[in-house]
C-alpha cells in the first residue's frame, strides 16, 4: 500500500501555513487583522444618494412617456379620455346615491360618510348595517349588576352574615327579664 500525503479536497494539507499563530519565522512580521470602522448614514445622506440614483431614470421616463404619447392614435387619445370621464361621472353618481341613502335613512351627517358601496343593493345594504349599528349602540341599557350584592361583605353596621345579624338585633333589644 501506498500512502498517499495529498490532503482531501477542500483541506489544506499543511496546517503549519493555515494557521498564522503557528509560523515560527521570526522574519515574518505577524499578521494582524484590520478592522474597518461600520460608517453609518444620516437621513440626508440617504436622500442624496436616493435623488442622484433616481434623476436619470425620472427622466428616461419622462421621455418614454411622451414617446408613446406620440404614438398614439388621435382615435385612442379619445378613447382614454371618454372612459376616464365615464369613470369620474360613475364615482359622482354613486357618491350622490349614497348621499341620498343616508338622508332618506336619516342618518347623522357623520354617520352618512360611513356609507359604502356602487350599486343600489350595496348601498341599501350599508345603509341598513349602519343603521342598525347606530340604534344597538344607542339603546338603553339596564345597569351593570353590583358584582359584591348578596356576597355577605361588610356593611355599614359591620354584619358579615344573617347569625351576625340575629345576634346584634337580639343584644340591641334585649328584653329585661
Amino acid at each position: 500500500m501506498s500512502e498517499n500525503n495529498t490532503a482531501p479536497q477542500g483541506k489544506v494539507a499543511n496546517t503549519d501555513l493555515a494557521d498564522p499563530v503557528a509560523q515560527t519565522d521570526p522574519t515574518t512580521p505577524p499578521i494582524t487583522p484590520v478592522i474597518v470602522p461600520e460608517r453609518t448614514f444620516t437621513q440626508a445622506d440617504l436622500d442624496r444618494i436616493i435623488a442622484s440614483r433616481i434623476a436619470p431614470l425620472q427622466a428616461k421616463a419622462g421621455e418614454y412617456d411622451k414617446l408613446v404619447e406620440s404614438q398614439k392614435s388621435q382615435e385612442q387619445k379619445q378613447a382614454e379620455a371618454l372612459a376616464a370621464m365615464r369613470t369620474k361621472v360613475a364615482n359622482y353618481e354613486a357618491a350622490e346615491a349614497r348621499r341620498e341613502a343616508a338622508r332618506s335613512a336619516k342618518l347623522e351627517p357623520e354617520f352618512a360618510a360611513l356609507v359604502t358601496g356602487s350599486t343600489p343593493e350595496e348601498i341599501a345594504e350599508s345603509v341598513k348595517n349602519i343603521t342598525a349599528a347606530y340604534q344597538a349602540a344607542t339603546k338603553p341599557r339596564r345597569p351593570a349588576p353590583d358584582p359584591h350584592q348578596g356576597r355577605g361583605t361588610t356593611t355599614h353596621s359591620g354584619v358579615t352574615s344573617v347569625g351576625q345579624a340575629r345576634d346584634k338585633f337580639s343584644q340591641r333589644f334585649k328584653k329585661n327579664n
